[in-house]
């Protein structure tokens, strides 16, 4: 669990096997708990849970955008935003998993809650430094575009698999991403 001023913030879950109307229900049941977050260079908005710090242009990661979350046990959950200054076919994020040592789990074409349409990748990667504990990975990546030039955004989250219970937050944050 997320913590604020030592109190656990626990996310509502609806058990479902649709991943968007779990994200809708997660939605209803949640958005209090959430703040919203502009980028000024690039515009997009995204939201993200209370209890996370942000931190922008991270010189360690390299992210445009950061959001972290310091759990029990050593655990943590992170949601980012990457930014390529140009658009991305398919074929070009193949090797993004490959090069980071993540396994593939699936993708898919959909659409966010605001009808944009994306590519959702899940992924799974072993953290030696943790036990070998495993990491859930999303990612999902936009064709954006500024006033002067298209960009990808690429938002991603990791959550440890010892807490399944937030893949739902870790979707409705991507869903909740926009152009």
């Amino acid at each position: 669990a997320v913590y604020v001023n030592d109190n656990p913030i626990t996310f509502n879950q609806a058990s479902t096997p649709n991943e968007k109307i779990a994200v809708e229900n997660f939605a209803k049941n949640n958005q209090q708990n959430f703040i919203s977050y502009k980028d000024s260079d690039y515009g997009f908005t995204v939201k993200y849970p209370i209890g996370f710090y942000a931190q922008q242009d991270d010189a360690i990661s390299g992210a445009k955008v950061a959001f972290k979350a310091f759990l029990q046990d050593d655990l943590f959950e992170i949601l980012r935003v990457d930014v390529l200054n140009e658009t991305s076919s398919k074929t070009d994020l193949d090797g993004l998993a490959e090069e980071s040592g993540m396994t593939f789990v699936s993708r898919k074409t959909t659409k966010n809650n605001y009808g944009q349409q994306f590519e959702l990748f899940q992924f799974t990667k072993t953290n030696p430094q943790k036990q070998n504990a495993k990491i859930n990975i999303f990612q999902a990546i936009y064709n954006c575009q500024t006033k002067q030039a298209p960009y990808t955004a690429i938002a991603s989250t990791a959550i440890p698999e010892s807490l399944p219970q937030d893949n739902n937050m870790a979707l409705y944050y991507l869903y909740e991403f926009k152009c």
